[in-house]
């Protein structure tokens, strides 16, 4: 009996723990479903609010301390750019009061920040009541959404390894594109080579495994150095504010909205989108062709257009007015000294030249020059006043072969690889004299009027009368053209105006002929031939201001000129970086106003920038190089947005991009990408072409026409991002270059200013201290085109930058709407100014690092917004007697925006509330109590 009543009761239990189970069993299913119902309502509220393109999100600390409750600041917020009056849609599920204490369930946990230790409460998402169809409170739903573009993401690490692996293309791609030293995301931040947890040069492993995680989870056991994770309060929080696993930006225009335009389509009307653009990104042979403008091209202003020439830096007519004794003829001889610089990064070359003994890409004509009066002053007045325009000599008729009628002369440049061929090296400052004072010291010469001081005539003065040189110049001030040298002058193509420099009129006295025979003062000589260029009367000197003192100055003055049709008129204004307006003519010094001071031949009239100092010489010496403008080499491979700081603009100045200049025309950022066309998987990049694209569906060819409508941006950050960390490691960067022995050593903090130039010279100055101003010998400022900064300062450097730009984030209180508001806004150049980066080193100059040259290198992934983002979303299940929670569950996935719009594959259609780009889950996984508790 007593084994049947246990047998009954052991089966009554049973039968009780089965329906306890399966009670069980049902709640925890129920959390589950009410779990991913609140994230399918996160999905639909991410998905109104988000779709449309003309929308930018930041978290709820872009808002200011103190308008936010403290637990909030990490809430997603979604800003209407075509509404800038209206309110943020907040991310969050139930009250979305921002100012209301924080409440609810919490979806993660309490996390400490890597920068100063700083403990974040966790966040907790208000709940919303689930009831049944009979009114029964049957569970809750909370969920909470993170735009991950704010982010840093640690697979952009593993694309700097996918690069080409050509030690030239890899040099290209790795200086001009986003690689980011995520060390700054750590607790230690990156000191020394002992604490790069990030060397995936001496992790294989983590390399293998970066390319293929997708959650963060994922990157918590991958991230590890010796057993060690590198993120610890990471991996136990199963959760960072400061980096994520991976985040994908689509092309489009947040500000405008509509998809960004491809500069590599051939098939685009857009402006810049022609061939010169093309033409440039293919990258050109070394050395350049010095070439003429194609009228036939249609260039109109705005739109890309490369004609490489040089750049007079200064130039000086030295020119005698006197009499001959042995004629009786009054004379002009001069001298003309130039200094031609070469911007760019390439050999220029010219034309050849086809005479024996000449190599001439050069002739300098100067107009608007006085008009000279030259009369006896004293005596018995005899001798016939003569006027004469050094515009058009009466001697000469305007059709003359030789153009004596003016006053011109041709340059001579020395070839270097062929004979005859004018070659100027790279960022070389060439000086030459015409004629070579080695073998016709007396200059060109030009007759003054038509009459003579004879004696036969009796028009000659005694030797002791003075004789007086007067000059009254024309209203408007000198101008200095120059041309290309062709043997027919109608052929020759104006590449340079200096217009309205302005010179005192003057009165000069001489005795007509000094008892000493050739001296100073005597306005009589011996001979034509006795003329000296040391014994000139009149001199012309410009000169851009550009010497040692301050050779950076130079930079400001050129970035404003149209390198195609360069016209530099000294009656202008224009606006340095800063955007202070600057009369041109305060950067251009001459030697004197005053034509007539004899002070002006001098060795030191022309910069010390050239080392030049025998003017007979007729070589290139080895002089400082100044590299401006990088130009791509046609075996770059290479793919960047950022490249577009070079493209020459037809009457507008490219280099400008990315800074806060009034010119700069930073909308080119939010409008255009480039991609080429080649083979590609999904998600992978495109071969030969940005590294940054990854597509939706693998491809046999992806042609510029319909890259937009498929691609992703991979690793996008938004230019909101208010995580001090992630600017950090923004703001740094990984690269390599190479030693004295030729060997590639890996670097931290590395700036570029010309990267494609830096690819080929990769050899630079690592010392900040041969660096610095007041180095005995002149320091390498712009003969390298990139600066590592000092690792022993770049950790406190950059820290202040990235807290200085988060700090204006939350003192403006809202989100920038486009790319472009946000670099004309100038924070990051403010920063590096407030900051000691730059200190010691030449303001200006390529090793000076600017907000232009961190936006060069990373334009390529700056976003607005976040087009990637990740959910967390909390279900439970609850008892309909006692209301108490039975069972409860969290969710965690990521949802990216697509780029299609239904099937749509016009670019240019605006994804609006009505026909927006769609949201999709590319990862989903259940979360352990432990991770969010």
């Amino acid at each position: 009996m007593s084994l049947i009543v246990l047998l009954i009761f052991s089966l009554a239990t049973l039968t009780q723990v089965e329906m306890a189970t399966a009670v069980q069993h049902r709640a925890e299913q129920k959390a589950r479903e009410n779990a991913r119902l609140g994230l399918l309502v996160a999905l639909g509220n991410l998905q109104a609010a988000a779709g449309p393109d003309q929308r930018v999100t930041a978290r709820a600390e872009i808002l200011g301390d103190g308008n936010y409750a403290n637990g909030k600041q990490f809430w997603t917020g979604v800003w209407d750019t075509t509404n800038p009056t209206s309110e943020p849609v907040w991310l969050i599920s139930g009250n979305t009061q921002i100012t209301d204490a924080a409440v609810g369930k919490q979806l993660v946990k309490p996390t400490t920040s890597p920068i100063d230790g700083e403990i974040f409460p966790g966040i907790r998402a208000p709940m919303v009541e689930i009831f049944s169809d009979d009114g029964h409170h049957v569970g809750d739903y909370a969920y909470w959404v993170s735009g991950e573009n704010d982010k840093l993401p640690m697979a952009s690490l593993e694309r700097a390894n996918n690069f080409p692996s050509n030690e030239i293309e890899r040099r290209y791609l790795e200086y001009q594109n986003f690689i980011p030293d995520l060390n700054y995301l750590s607790e230690d931040g990156y000191n020394n080579a002992a604490t790069d947890k990030f060397n995936l040069d001496d992790n294989d492993t983590m390399r293998q495994h970066l390319a293929i995680a997708i959650s963060n989870d994922q990157f918590s056991a991958i991230m590890q150095t010796n057993g060690n994770p590198a993120f610890p309060n990471w991996q136990q929080d199963s959760f960072s504010h400061d980096a994520t696993a991976n985040s994908w930006t689509v092309l489009a225009n947040s500000k405008d909205g509509g998809l960004k335009h491809n500069l590599l389509d051939e098939t685009s009307t857009e402006l810049l989108a022609n061939d010169a653009t093309r033409n440039f990104f293919v990258g050109y042979d070394s050395p350049l062709i010095a070439t003429k403008k194609d009228e036939t091209n249609g260039y109109q202003n705005g739109a890309p257009y490369f004609a490489p020439r040089a750049i007079p830096t200064e130039i000086v007519l030295w020119m005698g007015i006197f009499h001959t004794w042995s004629d009786a003829k009054i004379r002009i001889r001069y001298h003309l000294q130039v200094e031609f610089w070469n911007p760019y990064t390439l050999p220029l070359v010219y034309d050849a030249d086809t005479h024996y003994n000449h190599d001439r890409p050069f002739v300098v004509y100067f107009e608007n020059l006085p008009e000279i009066t030259v009369r006896q002053a004293t005596g018995t007045l005899v001798a016939p006043v003569i006027k004469e325009d050094l515009n058009d000599l009466s001697a000469y008729s305007d059709d003359d072969y030789s153009e004596r009628y003016s006053i011109n002369s041709w340059v001579d440049v020395a070839p270097i690889s062929q004979p005859h061929v004018p070659e100027l090296m790279a960022g070389e400052v060439y000086m030459a004299t015409e004629p070579n004072p080695a073998t016709q010291a007396r200059g060109l010469a030009r007759d003054f009027g038509t009459q003579r001081w004879s004696e036969n005539a009796d028009t000659r003065p005694d030797d002791s009368d003075k004789i007086e040189i007067k000059a009254v110049h024309p209203e408007n001030g000198v101008n200095i053209i120059i041309k290309t040298y062709a043997n027919n002058p109608e052929d020759r193509e104006t590449i340079f105006t200096i217009k309205n420099l302005k010179f005192d009129d003057f009165t000069i006295r001489k005795t007509f002929r000094n008892t000493s025979g050739n001296s100073a003062d005597s306005f009589s000589r011996s001979s034509s031939s006795s003329y000296l260029q040391s014994d000139y009367t009149i001199a012309y000197h410009y000169r851009l201001d550009s010497d040692e003192s301050d050779p950076g100055i130079l930079e400001e003055l050129i970035n404003g000129l149209d390198m195609n049709d360069p016209v530099l008129d000294a009656s202008e204004t224009f606006y340095s970086s800063d955007g202070t307006e600057y009369k041109v003519s305060d950067f251009i010094v001459p030697a004197s106003t005053d034509p007539a001071d004899a002070a002006q031949l001098n060795l030191n009239t022309f910069s010390l920038l050239d080392i030049h100092r025998d003017n007979t010489n007729r070589s290139h010496l080895n002089s400082e190089p100044v590299l401006f403008s990088d130009i791509p080499r046609r075996d770059s491979d290479f793919v960047s947005l950022g490249a577009i700081r070079h493209l020459p603009i037809w009457e507008e100045s490219s280099s400008l991009l990315g800074s806060p200049h009034p010119e700069a025309k930073n909308a080119v950022y939010d409008n255009y990408f480039v991609a080429g066309a080649g083979e590609s998987e999904v998600d992978e990049p495109e071969p030969d072409a940005n590294p940054y694209l990854t597509y939706l569906k693998p491809r046999e060819t992806i042609t510029p026409a319909d890259v937009a409508e498929n691609a992703y941006v991979h690793s996008g950050f938004n230019i909101n991002s208010t995580s001090v960390p992630a600017w950090m490691a923004f703001l740094s960067n990984r690269g390599v270059i190479e030693n004295d022995e030729g060997n590639d050593i890996p670097v931290r903090h590395l700036f570029t200013r010309l990267p494609f130039y830096s690819a080929e010279n990769p050899i630079i100055e690592t010392d900040e201290n041969a660096l610095a101003l007041g180095q005995t010998s002149f320091p390498p400022y712009f003969r390298q085109g990139m600066r590592v900064v000092d690792i022993a300062d770049a950790k406190n450097e950059l820290l202040a930058v990235a807290n200085g730009i988060v700090d204006h984030l939350k003192e403006r209180g809202r989100p920038y709407y486009s790319i472009e508001d946000f670099l004309n806004s100038g924070v990051i150049e403010d920063e590096l100014e407030d900051s000691s980066l730059n200190a010691n080193i030449l303001k200006d100059s390529n090793v000076y690092v600017t907000q232009g040259d961190v936006v060069a290198q990373r334009a390529d992934v700056l976003t607005a917004r976040s087009d990637t983002f990740l959910i967390r979303a909390y279900g439970s299940a609850r008892d309909t007697l006692n209301d108490n929670v039975t069972s409860e569950a969290w969710i965690e996935a990521v949802a990216r925006r697509r780029p299609i719009i239904g099937g749509a594959t016009d670019s240019t259609i605006n994804a609006t509330e009505t026909n927006p780009r769609r949201f999709e889950i590319v990862s989903w996984r259940w979360l352990d109590t432990a991770e969010v508790q």
